[in-house]
């Protein structure tokens, strides 16, 4: 399903003209971005679904600190609050998912482009009322 998931939301994207790169160059950093992404979801899953106490906390001091960091290093290189600066792409949305399948583990001091971007993305007005109400 994760694999139809991203597929689909890359199709959708790239079909409707929006929340993708304008250039050839951006949509591969997209693809990339968010196929990197795809495996840090895979190994999520394997580890809460797994029941192995070891692992999950593996992926939690070592794994999940490592793609906070890997993004946030993307994050910082732009000009706004998403991957591709001021708009935002099926990654940032997919990001937004994994974050939040994690418990959103954003610290505001260690991760400030992470946090501006979780910020982001929750203000946006159609997410913000959604977030907000009981289907969540």
């Amino acid at each position: 399903m994760l694999v139809l998931t991203l597929s689909s939301m890359r199709y959708i994207s790239r079909k409707l003209s929006r929340h993708d790169g304008k250039t050839e160059e951006e949509k591969l950093l997209v693809g990339n971005i968010a196929d990197n992404m795809a495996d840090w979801y895979t190994k999520w899953v394997k580890v809460y679904f797994g029941g192995n106490e070891e692992a999950s906390k593996k992926y939690k001091e070592e794994y999940l600190v490592e793609q906070l960091k890997r993004h946030e290093k993307y994050l910082s290189n732009t000009t706004g609050p998403y991957l591709l600066g001021e708009e935002p792409t099926y990654a940032d949305f997919y990001l937004f998912h994994i974050l939040e399948d994690n418990g959103m583990p954003v610290d505001a001091e260690k991760f400030p482009h992470m946090t501006a971007f979780v910020e982001a993305i929750e203000n946006r007005p159609n997410l913000k009322k959604y977030l907000a109400s009981d289907r969540k």
